[in-house]
């Protein structure tokens, strides 16, 4: 149980962080300078989050919940920036721009 609760912030930090930075690059690829902005934000609290939760961790249970974290982190961006996208196609019809 001491396990768990030592790597869950690793775990939360990592898929945040990788979540953060792989919607920053399709924003950036896409050009959606507001959303760019604003994720810049949150990468900024994930890296310091991360940095603070990597120190407490075993070395092989850190490599599984960062290594879990990014990748669920990663499919999840991918995600959610096909949904934005779908969304603002929509809106961008609606109103024409």
């Amino acid at each position: 149980m001491d396990l768990i609760i030592t790597s869950a912030p690793l775990f939360l930090s990592s898929l945040a962080l990788i979540f953060l930075l792989g919607l920053q690059q399709q924003n950036v690829t896409a050009q959606w300078h507001g959303y760019s902005f604003l994720t810049s934000f949150g990468i900024a609290g994930a890296q310091i989050f991360f940095i603070k939760s990597t120190v407490s961790t075993d070395l092989w249970v850190g490599v599984l919940a960062m290594g879990l974290g990014s990748a669920i982190g990663a499919s999840a961006s991918i995600v959610v920036h096909n949904f934005l996208r779908r969304r603002k196609s929509v809106i961008g019809k609606i109103i024409n721009y």
